[in-house]
């Protein structure tokens, strides 16, 4: 078969989501030993309405019912709460969560309250939420690799010589 008779397949983003939550899902049901049909999904702060639907929609494609759709760093802070050893006293934590392409920060608040019984109940309290969609550590990466290229630019036997950032090859070594 040639290039001409190649035929194109063009896949919707919930059909690609669809395929990496179902494969996900083969996983967990490995892991388990049964079956996976319910989920609780995490999906960035920023995300509108549009964006959780077709999670929504792409969870539907690969089988699974999605119980809750919940905030990444709200998922941390109910594992962190999960976790915490001193349960008696109030905490105030930020939870800082820096991506490839994004930075989330998060203030929750873990307390307990006790009923009439004596019986203890921990809660979390989201106090806020922020969140730049377009700063993470890719942004961080160009910055140092751009301080490197300088300082090498700036070595005296360098002199005269082009700017390092013209070189695709060491700019690949700057990036690794």
């Amino acid at each position: 078969m040639d290039k001409s008779e190649e035929k194109k397949v063009t896949y919707y983003t919930e059909e690609v989501i669809a395929q990496i939550l179902k494969y996900g899902r083969n996983l967990a049901e490995i892991q388990a030993g049964g079956t996976v049909k319910d989920t609780v999904l995490t999906v960035p702060s920023y995300f509108n309405q549009e964006q959780r639907r077709l999670i929504m929609d792409a969870a539907e494609m690969a089988g699974l019912h999605i119980i809750q759709l919940v905030h990444e760093n709200v998922a941390a802070a109910t594992m962190f709460g999960i976790d915490r050893m001193d349960t008696e006293k109030s905490l105030t934590v930020l939870l800082y969560n820096m991506g490839g392409k994004d930075t989330e920060v998060t203030v929750a608040r873990f307390s307990a309250t006790a009923d009439e019984k004596n019986k203890t109940f921990e809660y979390i309290e989201i106090m806020g939420e922020a969140w730049d969609e377009n700063l993470g550590g890719a942004d961080f990466d160009k910055v140092i690799v751009d301080m490197l290229a300088e300082a090498f630019n700036a070595l005296p036997e360098r002199k005269g010589k082009p700017d390092i950032r013209k070189n695709e090859k060491a700019m690949k070594r700057l990036f690794s």
